[in-house]
Formats: structure tokens, C-alpha cells, sequence
């Protein structure tokens, strides 16, 4: 079901954020803070869309940021179909 994979994927991105936030961007204040937590949810992703002009601390890019969200729905389908896939045939291999 479609919606079931949204479901997923939204949670598998929360559960990723999260764990920036804890970790690797935990010294930084939640105000200032979207620039860390974007490079470590997905380095590929920021540095296609941020990069080249990373955000100041609080700034807010609307349109840098539905790029950004984009992206990372769009890397964790496709991660998603890897999976799939090494599932199906590790599951083949097995017959």
C-alpha cells in the first residue's frame, strides 16, 4: 500500500532527525540548529541543495527546503526499493 510507505518513510525520517538532534547536533540551540541536522540526515541531499550557500543560523529558505525534503523522500525510496530488492533475492537464493 502506498500509503503505508509514506507511513514509513516519515517515520524512518523522524526517527533519523531524531537522532541528529540527540547526537551530532545536540550542542547546537534548536533555532540554529537546521543546517547540522540537514547535513547529517542526508549529506548527499544537503550538499546538493545547500552546499554551495549553507543557511545562516535561523534562516529560513521555504524553497531550499521543499528541494531538501524532496530529496531525502526521494533517497529513502529508493533505499527502500534496494531493500526490497536484496530481500527478493536473497529470498530466491534460498529456493
Amino acid at each position: 500500500c502506498v500509503l503505508a510507505g509514506k507511513k514509513q518513510q516519515n517515520r524512518a525520517w523522524r526517527q533519523r532527525r531524531a537522532d541528529c538532534l540527540r547526537d551530532e547536533c545536540a550542542g547546537i540551540p534548536e533555532d540554529e540548529n537546521d543546517d547540522c541536522v540537514d547535513k547529517c540526515v542526508s549529506p548527499k541531499c544537503y550538499n546538493e541543495i545547500y552546499a554551495a550557500e549553507p543557511l545562516e543560523p535561523g534562516e529560513v529558505d521555504r524553497k531550499r527546503r521543499n528541494l531538501f525534503t524532496t530529496c531525502t523522500r526521494n533517497e529513502q525510496e529508493e533505499e527502500r526499493k534496494r531493500d526490497l530488492e536484496e530481500k527478493r533475492k536473497a529470498a530466491e537464493e534460498k529456493r
